[in-house]
């Protein structure tokens, strides 16, 4: 019986010293490298914000997890991060109105893209990227809501709304940039700053691979 493919994938087994070769540095000078996440999340005022600034501690994002795993935005000795892609995640939430024109939740992202011109950069070794336009920055996934009314007549008396980007695969960097032991990194969302129906967290994050020295 031919042995069982998974996707294009076809397992074959592995020696024990294959395994252990696989686990166990060559040599002291080769670190542990891994696929990795660095996130960070900062909040756009219901009243509007200019500028959103990533990877600079905040006591909020300092003590919540879920907020981010890298808020001071430097990496230790030993340590280097190669960036893959970015994406943006919008944590809008789907909202019920009672009139005939979509607000709130759907209206805030379509605001935060085509009217505060949400714009991306940031500071890696003191040295600037960007900016570029918050549509290349898709969501790596997550929820995709949809949104349904319910009229009498000609007038919707129930409108569920709900706000998403593209789940784009993120802005390509590819392995061409490296966050270095010891700098501070950074990146900023600026806006033409807008009003929108309530406070809204904005997480961007980074996926790539983590090098780093191997404990």
């Amino acid at each position: 019986m031919p042995p069982l493919l998974l996707g294009n994938i076809r397992p074959f087994g592995k020696t024990y010293q294959a395994l252990r070769d696989l686990i166990m540095p060559i040599s002291a000078d080769q670190p542990e490298s891994i696929p990795w996440v660095l996130f960070d999340t900062q909040q756009y005022a219901a009243a509007g914000s200019a500028t959103l600034s990533f990877f600079r501690s905040t006591a909020a994002n300092l003590n919540d997890q879920t907020l981010s795993n890298f808020p001071t935005g430097m990496l230790p000795k030993n340590e280097f991060f190669e960036m893959h892609r970015v994406f943006v995640m919008i944590h809008s939430v789907p909202n019920i109105n009672v009139t005939g024109v979509i607000t709130g939740a759907a209206q805030d992202v379509e605001i935060l893209h085509k009217t505060a011109r949400g714009q991306v950069s940031w500071t890696n070794a003191a040295k600037n990227y960007g900016t570029f336009p918050l549509f290349f920055f898709g969501r790596p996934g997550g929820p995709l809501p949809f949104y349904a009314g319910v009229a009498t007549g000609t007038v919707a008396t129930n409108v569920v709304t709900a706000g998403q980007t593209e789940n784009n695969g993120g802005f390509p960097v590819l392995g061409n940039q490296i966050i270095p032991e010891q700098q501070p990194f950074s990146a900023q969302l600026t806006f033409n700053s807008t009003a929108i129906s309530a406070a809204t967290n904005i997480t961007l994050a980074i996926m790539g691979i983590y090098h780093r020295q191997v404990r």
